[in-house]
């Protein structure tokens, strides 16, 4: 009786075009691709790969290579169907010194720009983001929109 629960179960998923294991394929690729574009600028991939360093290091900053590669390691933990088991108060512990340490080099990175509006201040960080990451900002304009208080603060 319980196979043939757990062939109608497999029957199910399989159905499914959508899984996680096509979710993993999509993230790798995509995250690859942004990844070649980041470091190449435009050697590889040439206008499209500028256009698409310059949106990612606008929005992410000098952290774009991070969440590219963040990205890409979740992909192939989906595609292989495997998981961290890390307790959840370390899981929120790195999380918040992360994002307290991009906050700090934001901060640090734009501190020539404190003295702008915050929509200047905000443009201002994405503009550094254009020309890839040798002039972005340390967090974009993703942590500019809370590191401006902080840095209106120190």
């Amino acid at each position: 009786m319980n196979s043939i629960r757990n062939n109608t179960k497999r029957k199910k998923n399989s159905d499914f075009i959508f899984t996680l294991e096509t979710l993993g394929v999509v993230l790798v690729l995509f995250s690859a691709l942004s990844l070649v574009c980041l470091i190449t600028y435009d050697k590889v991939f040439s206008i499209p790969g500028a256009l698409v360093a310059d949106l990612l290091t606008g929005v992410f900053g000098y952290f774009s290579i991070a969440v590219s590669s963040f990205i890409f390691l979740e992909g192939l933990m989906l595609l292989f169907g495997k998981k961290i088991n890390i307790s959840i108060r370390h899981k929120i512990m790195f999380t918040l010194i992360s994002i307290f340490t991009v906050l700090l080099l934001q901060v640090i990175s734009m501190r020539e720009y404190s003295y702008l509006p915050y929509g200047e201040y905000l443009s201002k960080s994405y503009e550094l983001g254009e020309g890839g990451l040798s002039g972005a900002s340390a967090g974009g304009i993703i942590v500019a929109l809370v590191s401006y208080f902080f840095s209106l603060i120190l």
